[in-house]
């Protein structure tokens, strides 16, 4: 029973040993592919942040543009009104 009990044992160490290698070639691993992530990061967070750049900007540039639209709609609406107060004015003061 003691060739038995030795063999079991060295089988566990076996076990043991392997669980453990395993265990370090995962974390090795894990450890690359943190640093290839934040890598990756690194090349992808200058590029989003220019997006975000350029899309607040474009939408700048878009309220500006709205802003001076909205501006030449009024005047003209309110060149418009008067030019229809001013000849209901004379239309008016025609039959009076």
């Amino acid at each position: 029973m003691n060739d038995v009990t030795n063999d079991m044992r060295t089988k566990l160490r076996e076990g043991i040993d392997e669980l453990k290698r395993m265990s370090d070639e995962i974390r090795v691993k894990i450890h690359d592919a943190s640093i290839d992530a934040k890598q990756t990061w690194q090349q992808l967070e200058p590029q989003r942040n220019a997006l975000e750049a350029r899309l607040r900007a474009q939408t700048d540039g878009v309220r500006a543009s709205m802003r001076t639209k909205f501006a030449e709609l009024s005047r003209t609406l309110s060149d418009m009104r008067e030019h229809i107060r001013e000849h209901f004015q004379k239309a008016t003061s025609k039959h009076l």
